[in-house]
């Protein structure tokens, strides 16, 4: 995401061209994997397969698709401005190679 902020106008912009990319679909195959655990017969399979799959369906679901593109369209710039503290330790950090 934060690549894509730097290419694009704005966080909005950077926001739309990230979630594109296959990120819910390795979420959903993750959820099924964990979800075929509960078609085993004990009882500690099943909840070992029903949590996790509930926990990364809400991180896909409600985390990765919902809050975090508000978040960026709602704080727009200052998503990835530095505090001065930050900024003193951290001179100048760039992603990739540019």
């Amino acid at each position: 995401m934060a690549r894509a902020s730097i290419a694009a106008a704005t966080s909005g912009v950077a926001a739309r061209q990230t979630y594109v990319q296959p990120r819910p679909v390795a979420a959903a195959l993750m959820v099924a994997v964990f979800f075929t655990f509960t078609l085993s017969g004990p009882l500690p399979p099943k909840q070992m397969g029903v949590i996790p799959g509930i926990a990364v369906l809400l991180d896909a679901m409600l985390v990765r698709l919902v809050l975090i593109p508000t978040l960026l369209r709602v704080f727009g710039h200052y998503t990835w401005a530095r505090q001065r503290w930050l900024h003193r330790l951290l001179r100048d950090v760039r992603f990739g190679h540019a």
